[in-house]
């Protein structure tokens, strides 16, 4: 089997957890995306062997994350480890908030760090 299909097989099993996760049907995608359920569903029925770039940026836009994820699950990006993905995301999320609703976020993260740092002082 050669790594494309590889590829292609890992992207639709991803892009369908995420999917199924957050309670989309293909229309719905295919409505927040931008894009014709036909397109989806080509995707997934593996008649397509890799989204398009118009497609992984369709992708993203429906499922509210950042683009850089879903190239890199498409096999556009190969040096992103589970962290860089994480970052990506928050970064995305960030863009659409008022600078007290990013700090509000920064202060929440340095609250959980605090509780993590107690916690692993109780565990040891």
């Amino acid at each position: 089997m050669s790594t494309m299909i590889d590829t292609t097989d890992d992207f639709v099993t991803w892009f369908e957890f995420e999917r199924r996760s957050q309670k989309l049907s293909q229309s719905e995608i295919a409505r927040r995306g931008g894009i014709t359920r036909g397109a989806i569903n080509k995707l997934i029925t593996r008649k397509q062997k890799r989204p398009g770039p118009d497609l992984c940026i369709a992708i993203a836009k429906a499922l509210d994350i950042s683009p850089v994820i879903v190239f890199h699950k498409a096999g556009y990006f190969n040096n992103i480890d589970e962290t860089e993905g994480l970052i990506q995301n928050i970064l995305y999320q960030l863009e659409g908030l008022s600078q007290i609703d990013k700090e509000d976020v920064l202060d929440y993260i340095r609250h959980r760090k605090q509780i993590s740092e107690k916690r692993a002082r109780y565990l040891t």
